[in-house]
């Protein structure tokens, strides 16, 4: 059957009533555990990208194949997928059964592979209940009581043939159509290169930083060049929910991310359609960055794959393609890319890096500081 028809398929044999999920936070995002057959499994929650299972899982229990296609990832990455249905699976009370979900290569990008996930639990298997997404509290309701609409802030939603959360955004009285809602992407704000421009030319935002290198955040794994526009967004609304001192960020993909959601609860209303908005009394955090990202070369090198100009990370030197030897206590001669993925994870004020540039070995400590 065609991939659209196959996403309809699956239902819940048994829900609780408000069913919480406590979820485990690495870089921003959110990992749920999930049964199958009596085993437990590490799943992304992420509205922005179909129901999931990895190629170990499907080798594993040899589900159905029901249909196959192509998936596109954040990067705009193409690759051939497998749909299979899932028979069953267990999330904390609840259980799901014939859902549709592709078959992906986890390992395939280096950064998605120290998250060691088995699955991502997607839009349209979560669109047969009701959540609840409480970044700050590291949990999940699941079929959680719905607000009253009188007294909550919140905005009805749109969807696509995957089931993906879209929104109208509002900037400075300037409406942006169709923005995805995505818990499976750690960023801000992203837009793609036409939009950035549109919102420049209207005077929206004004020139900022430039990130420079490569990309490697999809799934699929695949380097790409970039040359992205980065700044400072005041202020944007979904109805009635301000969201303040955002990054606004030139990529692949328009979508809005979990940097920016953590100000408030989500409660997604699959039936009626509505995003609901709790404020969270937390300080709100301003954009802060290293200013540049590493990656690794097939042949085990750890490099820096980009660089954001005029931070302190360029301005001490730091530049796209340098070798590096060590992050802190990480040395890359005996320690894993893991290690420093866990590293970045706990947030470090600084990182010591030692570095081969041009054939000669420097040292340089860097601050994480404000983007903007």
């Amino acid at each position: 059957m065609s991939w659209q028809k196959a996403m309809h398929y699956g239902d819940v044999q048994e829900l609780n009533l408000t069913d919480t999920i406590s979820a485990e936070r690495f870089l921003g995002l959110m990992i749920v555990p999930v049964q199958i057959e009596g085993e437990a499994y590490r799943f992304l929650f992420d509205t922005g990208a179909p129901f999931a299972i990895s190629e170990e899982l499907q080798q594993r229990y040899q589900y159905k194949t029901v249909s196959k296609g192509h998936i596109v990832d954040s990067d705009n990455n193409r690759s051939k997928i497998a749909y299979v249905s899932v028979d069953s699976l267990r999330l904390s009370g609840t259980t799901f059964a014939n859902m549709t979900a592709f078959v992906g290569d986890f390992r395939s990008n280096p950064k998605l592979a120290c998250l060691e996930l088995d699955g991502i639990i997607g839009s349209n298997l979560m669109r047969h209940c009701n959540w609840s997404v409480d970044l700050h509290n590291n949990r999940l309701l699941l079929n959680p009581a719905l607000p009253d609409t009188t007294n909550h802030f919140h905005y009805p939603f749109s969807m696509n043939k995957q089931y993906d959360i879209l929104v109208d955004l509002s900037i400075k009285g300037k409406s942006l159509k169709h923005i995805k809602v995505d818990y499976g992407s750690n960023g801000y704000f992203s837009v793609n290169s036409s939009l950035f421009q549109k919102l420049l030319d209207e005077n929206l935002i004004a020139d900022g930083l430039i990130n420079r290198g490569e990309s490697q955040s999809g799934i699929i794994g695949d380097v790409v060049c970039i040359e992205e526009r980065m700044a400072l967004l005041d202020s944007l609304w979904i109805g009635e929910a301000l969201f303040s001192n955002l990054s606004l960020e030139e990529g692949s993909s328009t979508l809005f991310g979990t940097a920016c959601l953590e100000d408030y609860m989500v409660t997604i209303d699959w039936k009626r359609r509505l995003l609901f908005f709790e404020p969270q009394e937390v300080p709100h955090k301003l954009p802060i960055s290293y200013g540049f990202t590493l990656g690794i070369k097939d042949d085990s090198t750890v490099y820096v794959q980009s660089v954001v100009d005029s931070l302190g990370a360029f301005n001490v030197g730091l530049r796209f393609g340098d070798e590096v030897l060590s992050v802190n206590y990480i040395d890359f001669s005996k320690d894993s890319y893991c290690d420093y993925v866990e590293l970045m994870n706990k947030k470090p004020d600084s990182l010591k890096l030692k570095v081969v540039s041009e054939e000669d070995t420097a040292e340089f400590c860097i601050n994480r500081e404000l983007l903007y």
